[in-house]
């Protein structure tokens, strides 16, 4: 019975991590073909069908009637000691590329200044008086609507929005707004801006604000900004953070933005590259367009509202001119079919083109499905937009492909072509991985992953530990049927997990981990507190302060050293055990010892820099239980001798 028990724990709780994991994960990313209408929560059926009915009324023509566009940028990181690059080229976007698109609207949608040395993390005045002088000596204000969000790297060290060095507040466009709404109109339309402040308060020093939070009272107040915006055409969200890494209480954040068309936002970077184009469509059918960052990529969103049609292209500032957009037929891959009107596109008489550069567009020209050569499109009213007459009924079933050509007077060209469909398309699905990082609830995420991953740990060196050697050769051999070779080797690995320090002091360090306090340090300016894994006493002020910026700390810690550790230690005690004469092999260990000692090191700068010299002192997390154990482990290892193996551990004979 206990080795079916023994059995039971070792081979299914690795399993059951994964299935939770999963399961966690394809609960929030999957999407309904028949997503239910976004307006459920506000308005009744015949609300909704007069809604409907209004889409129907008009289609897009030759006319410059119903069209808006807008510009997004993001991430900033305006930097007094890095890269001063990003303040000259923000001047030149400021200047010639505002002046050549003329948008109507700017978003900079938050991470406006650095606010980093190397190791610290804190609010330079320089950089927010930097910011500030580019929007004023480009009078950029003068030509279009500026809407700035903060974002964590504006609330650095910041303990609230009241406090002094709150730099935002005095020296961003938007300052004195947190979460606010904007409304643009233009003929008879309007559109809605909805920006959402989730940067948190008190705003920690690195590396624990990562994540956004929405408290009640900022839910409540997004909840009356959205019923105001119910009146306008459209509703644009954005904000710094993506929704999946925004903690909010219920109903949540994607039910109050469900009657929005997009939301908008940034702060991943595209990852590291791994994922430039960064696009999901929420549950409730609201599109979510992360855009990559000005910081290092210069990249830059052009959007265009024609119609009630959303459309948009991402842009890389130092590969631009001449930029264009494809309005009408718009991207079939971007259809939010509970939000726009798309039959009006069935309906519609043109093709509709919007194009730009800094030296004139000398020619726009369209080939549409089953076309041999390119047709020009004119140009509407000595304005960016260009039609082309089309018929769309030849296109009413399946998926097609435009193509557009633009010429400016440099003779530049730049050719775009996207898919579109004029029928009742199916509901857009994006890439696993783009749904995982904008749909799951990455806070549930690492919190399973933290305790997940710390529970199999340390399970995994009970088993072995106080399994002893005929119970596990009942386990592998008569139960598991597996060969002698296997049996070998887990008996060597279970002499290494049995032996009392390699045992406890894995234990020890990885309950540590997700257990104990980490450290004691000034964690905001003026205020001292405690860090544990599960959250963040203040003292002075006595709040409780949850997130899952410490989950996601814990995580990396637990895959950066405590798993490293775990299987570097026993591997080499195996390897001393077995072959104590063997010597040139096991160089590489030492360096993986090495190397757990040198992150350790690297931890605790970043945290002195940050939150002081008593956080180094104090720090039982990268201290005590990285480099003191790391250190006594190596050691005992190294003085580990083949003799150490215990009459015990040698394999039964045949007649057990």
């Amino acid at each position: 019975m206990g080795v079916a028990v023994n059995a039971l724990i070792l081979l299914a709780m690795p399993m059951l991590l994964i299935a939770c994991l999963l399961m966690l994960i394809m609960n929030s990313i999957a999407i309904s073909e028949a997503i239910l209408p976004a307006f459920r929560h506000f308005e009744d059926e015949e609300s909704l069908a007069q809604r409907k009915l209004s889409w129907q009324k008009e289609a897009p023509t030759d006319s410059l009637d119903h069209l808006l566009w807008f510009v997004q940028i993001t991430d900033l990181h305006v930097s007094e000691y890095v890269d001063p690059k990003r303040i000259t080229q923000l001047e030149q976007f400021c200047t010639e590329t505002v002046d050549t698109i003329r948008p109507a609207v700017v978003i900079s949608s938050g991470d406006l200044t650095d606010a980093k040395t190397p190791w610290g993390s804190h609010q330079h005045e320089w950089e927010w008086k930097e910011y500030s002088r580019v929007l004023r000596e480009t009078k950029v204000a003068d030509k279009t609507v500026w809407l700035d969000i903060r974002g964590n790297h504006d609330t650095f060290n910041v303990p609230s929005r009241d406090s002094k060095l709150n730099y935002y507040k005095s020296h961003a466009q938007r300052g004195n707004e947190t979460s606010y709404h904007y409304v643009h109109k233009y003929g008879w339309d309007k559109v809605s801006f909805i920006a959402v402040d989730a940067a948190p308060e008190p705003g920690f020093r690195r590396p624990f604000n990562f994540f956004g939070v929405v408290t009640e009272e900022d839910l409540a107040r997004l909840t009356q900004l959205e019923i105001e915006s119910r009146s306008s055409n459209v509703t644009i969200w954005f904000g710094h953070y993506p929704t999946s890494i925004i903690s909010a209480p219920q109903p949540g954040l994607h039910n109050v933005m469900a009657g929005g068309i997009a939301y908008l936002s940034g702060h991943l970077h595209t990852l590291g590259g791994l994922l430039p184009e960064l696009y999901a469509m929420q549950k409730s059918g609201t599109l979510e367009l992360e855009l990559g960052d000005w910081k290092d990529n210069r990249l830059f969103r052009i959007i265009a509202v024609d119609h009630d049609l959303f459309s948009f292209m991402d842009l890389h500032f130092n590969q631009l001119w001449p930029v264009a957009l494809i309005t009408n037929p718009k991207n079939v891959k971007f259809y939010a079919p509970v939000h726009e009107p798309l039959d009006r596109i069935s309906r519609s008489t043109h093709v509709r083109i919007i194009a730009f550069s800094p030296d004139g567009i000398q020619s726009v020209e369209v080939q549409l499905p089953e076309e041999l050569s390119f047709q020009p499109a004119r140009q509407v009213q000595q304005s960016a937009l260009y039609v082309r007459p089309w018929n769309a009924s030849h296109y009413d079933t399946g998926t097609h492909t435009i193509q557009a050509r633009i010429t400016d007077k440099a003779g530049r060209v730049r050719l775009i072509r996207q898919d579109f469909a004029t029928c009742e398309a199916e509901v857009p699905v994006f890439g696993v991985m783009r749904r995982l990082v904008l749909m799951a609830d990455l806070g549930r995420v690492f919190f399973t992953m933290t305790y997940g991953t710390a529970g199999s740990l340390v399970l995994v060196l009970l088993v072995f530990g106080t399994t002893g050697p005929k119970t596990l050769y009942s386990l592998v051999v008569r139960k598991l049927g597996w060969d002698s070779v296997s049996l070998a080797i887990l008996r060597d690995l279970q002499a290494a997990i049995t032996l009392p320090f390699v045992f406890w002091t894995l234990i020890l360090v990885t309950t540590y981990t997700v257990t104990m306090p980490w450290f004691y340090g000034e964690i905001v300016e003026g205020e001292w507190g405690v860090v544990f894994p599960y959250g963040i006493w203040m003292e002075r002020s006595n709040r409780w302060l949850t997130g899952q910026m410490t989950y996601m700390y814990t995580v990396t810690h637990l895959f950066m050293h405590c798993v490293p550790l775990t299987l570097c230690t026993i591997l080499y005690t195996r390897s001393r055990l077995r072959h104590p004469q063997w010597r040139y092999h096991r160089f590489v260990y030492h360096l993986v010892f090495a190397f757990l000692i040198i992150w350790q090191g690297w931890s605790l700068r970043i945290f002195h820099d940050s939150y002081g010299g008593l956080s180094v002192l104090t720090n039982g997390l990268h201290f005590i239980t990285g480099i003191l154990a790391t250190l006594f482990l190596w050691w005992k290892c190294w003085r580990v001798r083949g003799q150490h193996v215990a009459r015990s551990s040698r394999p039964p004979s045949s007649r057990e």
